[in-house]
Order: structure tokens, then C-alpha cells, then sequence
């Protein structure tokens, strides 16, 4: 299994954090809404994964930044969905919003200073 101890890899802690919060919150959407439970659990999978390649390949650090940007700007359109449609609370979508915001912040420092994730 992956262990994160670096300090340098809060970014990655920061988002393993976020996914088991959002797991909690997705529980309350009902079946006629599953599709859009998926997706939100897909994109997050994709993120994690570029989030873990960011600090690997230091050629493809601003591009894989803007992806993973792109990928959190899509969780929130989601999840703003479902708050929309009361699935979630306003409470739940302030405290995902400030993770999102958090990571996002921590990518675009790593992407800038061009040091490992």
C-alpha cells in the first residue's frame, strides 16, 4: 500500500482527506441520482491519479496542473448540483468547497515552484 510521511505530499493527504468526507456526504443521494454519484467518484479517481503522477514527471507539471484544476472545477459543478436539488447541505458543500479550494491552492503552488507534490 501507498504510505504518504513526506510533508511535501499534503496535497495528496489533503485529497485522500476530501474523498472520505465526500463518501460520507454522497450517501444521502438516492438511486434516481446515481449517475451523477458516479461521475463525482469518477473525476475524483482521475484526480487522485494526476495528483500522484504531478510529482514524477516534471515536464508535464503545468499541464497535468491544468488537469487536475479542470477535474476539481467539474467535482464542483457536480456537487453544486446536488446541492441545488438538496441532496446535500449547505454546510457539506461549504466544508467540500474548502477542501477543493485548499487543494487547488497547494497544485498551483506545486505547478509554480516546480517541486515535487
Amino acid at each position: 500500500m501507498f504510505q504518504v510521511n513526506n510533508k511535501n505530499y499534503l496535497v495528496l493527504v489533503r485529497f485522500k482527506e476530501f474523498m472520505i468526507l465526500l463518501d460520507k456526504t454522497l450517501e444521502n443521494v438516492p438511486r434516481k441520482d446515481m449517475f451523477y454519484k458516479d461521475e463525482i467518484r469518477k473525476e475524483c479517481i482521475s484526480a487522485l491519479e494526476l495528483i500522484i503522477k504531478l510529482g514524477f514527471e516534471e515536464e508535464k507539471m503545468v499541464s497535468d496542473g491544468l488537469l487536475i484544476r479542470s477535474k476539481i472545477g467539474v467535482i464542483d459543478f457536480l456537487l453544486d448540483r446536488l446541492y441545488n436539488l438538496r441532496y446535500i447541505t449547505e454546510k457539506q458543500i461549504y466544508n467540500l468547497g474548502l477542501y477543493l479550494s485548499e487543494i487547488i491552492k497547494m497544485v498551483n503552488g506545486i505547478v509554480k515552484n516546480g517541486s515535487k507534490v
